[in-house]
């Protein structure tokens, strides 16, 4: 399954070339996906597909990049949590004992 998964993974930038071009081929409304395809092919087919690789392969990474920053903030909040209820329950705990201490 995992296997699988994989490659799915690392289809899907082909997939994504495959789909720009077609649209880019077929499509009726002249857009931005035409233009770039029509651009594609007047400079080189090759250099385009490098490009779009390029250019998913750097989403791709942006996306990780801020998965693992997303993470790293929630670890860090929740390790400033657990250290500030650790100090709460120390201080109240110690204003306990001084409270007892002057009652003595």
């Amino acid at each position: 399954m995992d296997r699988l998964l994989e490659l799915i993974k690392k289809g899907i930038p082909i997939l994504g070339i495959a789909a720009i071009g077609y649209m880019g081929e077929h499509g009726t409304d002249g857009g931005f996906i035409k233009d770039i395809w029509t651009a594609a092919k007047t400079a080189s087919p090759l250099a385009a597909m490098f490009a779009i690789l390029a250019w998913l392969d750097e989403r791709r990474e942006r996306r990780e990049a801020q998965k693992q920053c997303n993470d790293r903030t929630i670890e860090f909040v929740k390790a400033t949590n657990l250290a500030i209820s650790t100090f709460d329950r120390t201080t109240s705990k110690l204003q306990e004992e001084r409270r007892e201490r002057r009652r003595r």
